[in-house]
């Protein structure tokens, strides 16, 4: 069948006006594309714009930190120069301050220091006058207050430091000498070492005066260990038979003089007694007694004895370095002893008990009041240390001899060299 004409021109003629309608909107969007490629190329333009602006910022931003880190820099240095210089000036100008302080107050120590030893110095001579003066007015017959005891008795130690002073080249020990055992029995030097022979000088002189004048109690080892205490106590003999006819024999009567112990009689007696010995040594009275008395003989020959062991030693002593003792050391011994046993005739004349406090060897004993350490005296109060020697001994007072017969006064206290500390 063929198709009808009126129906072929009618789709012909949709045919042509559809395709006229694709080539309008064909050239509609190719326009809108060539206006769209014209903003590309604008905004394209524009962008290439913005980046050499932004390039040429960058630039001028570069130069801009370059020229601040440069200035920063420079003016850095300039006050860091500024600064040393400045502190150079300050630290000259405080050396000038602080020198002229420091020499201001060494003037003013100095002006003070020499202030203070001249009132020291008239202080020590105004009491050494105003105590000789005190001790002076007292009765040397009589028994010494406390006060006096200690000070004849720390006088007896300065005789002593004195000449035992390491000072005194004569009495060092060479490094290549050596004592001889007896002279050193618990081997101190070897222990502690030759720079401290001092203090071992020190105790042997003591431990000399010790059985010199101090080997019995009560002051009856006053004029020696030997004939001189057999004098005293013969004397003690005949008194103590006249009341106690029961006491016959040597045991019997010496024993340790037990009865000063606890009678204060006996210890009336005995105070009195002594008194009188006193008298007759130091030639009191309206006669001369010293001069024919039997006890005056004993006496002396007991003090000269003693000098006689001292020198000895020091003589022993100062030949290892091949010296001799000085000449003025006699008289300065004589003295020491003559004081020694004017203490010792204390303990009789004393109605107290006087005694001396000798701990023996590795002893334990607690610094305090009643020992010291003798290079650090009481610092360590309350420790507990081992007696390695006994350098000065203590002295006691017990009681009053009357009514109190127990409690115990220290007057000195005992110097040791401490051993091995105990906790």
């Amino acid at each position: 069948m063929g198709a009808k004409p009126g129906r072929l021109e009618r789709s012909e003629g949709n045919v042509w006006e559809e395709k006229w309608k694709l080539e309008r909107d064909l050239a509609l969007k190719v326009k809108a594309c060539r206006e769209l490629e014209s903003q590309i190329d604008n905004l394209n333009r524009a962008c290439g714009d913005v980046e050499f602006q932004l390039q040429q910022v960058s630039l001028e931003k570069n130069n801009m930190v370059k020229q601040h880190g440069d200035r920063i820099k420079a003016l850095t240095l300039e006050h860091s120069r500024n600064m040393s210089n400045s502190n150079e000036e300050n630290s000259r100008a405080l050396a000038s301050l602080t020198q002229k302080h420091n020499n201001y107050l060494m003037e003013r120590e100095a002006y003070f220091a020499q202030q203070s030893k001249n009132l020291e110095t008239r202080h020590s001579e105004q009491v050494s006058k105003l105590t000789g003066q005190l001790l002076d007015n007292q009765d040397d017959n009589q028994g010494w207050p406390d006060d006096k005891l200690k000070f004849r008795f720390k006088q007896l130690q300065r005789l002593i430091e004195m000449l035992t002073s390491p000072r005194n080249m004569e009495f060092v020990i060479p490094l290549n000498q050596q004592l001889r055992p007896g002279l050193d029995p618990t081997n101190f030097l070897g222990r502690v070492g030759r720079k401290k022979f001092h203090f071992m000088l020190k105790s042997m002189i003591w431990a000399i005066l010790q059985e010199q004048f101090f080997s019995a109690p009560f002051g009856y080892g006053a004029l020696g260990p030997d004939k001189g205490q057999i004098e005293l106590l013969n004397v003690y003999r005949t008194w103590r038979k006249s009341f106690d006819e029961g006491a016959d024999t040597a045991s019997q009567i010496d024993g340790d003089l037990a009865i000063f112990r606890q009678d204060n009689l006996a210890n009336k007696w005995r105070s009195a007694n002594f008194q009188c010995i006193n008298v007759v040594l130091s030639g009191g009275g309206k006669r001369n007694l010293a001069r024919h008395s039997p006890l005056a003989k004993l006496s002396a020959d007991n003090v000269q004895k003693t000098v006689d062991r001292i020198i000895g030693v020091l003589s022993e002593v100062s030949r290892l370095s091949n010296s001799l003792v000085p000449s003025y050391v006699e008289a300065e011994i004589h003295k020491m002893a003559d004081l020694a046993r004017e203490i010792a005739l204390q303990f009789g004349v004393h109605t107290a008990q006087l005694r001396l406090s000798v701990p023996h060897h590795g002893a334990q004993i607690r610094i305090g009041e009643e020992f010291y350490d003798c290079e650090d005296g009481d610092s360590e109060r309350g420790t507990v240390y081992q007696v390695d020697l006994v350098i000065f001994p203590g002295l006691e007072r017990i009681g009053d001899g009357r009514s109190d017969m127990s409690s115990k006064q220290i007057i000195t206290p005992c110097e040791i060299y401490p051993g091995a500390k105990h906790s």
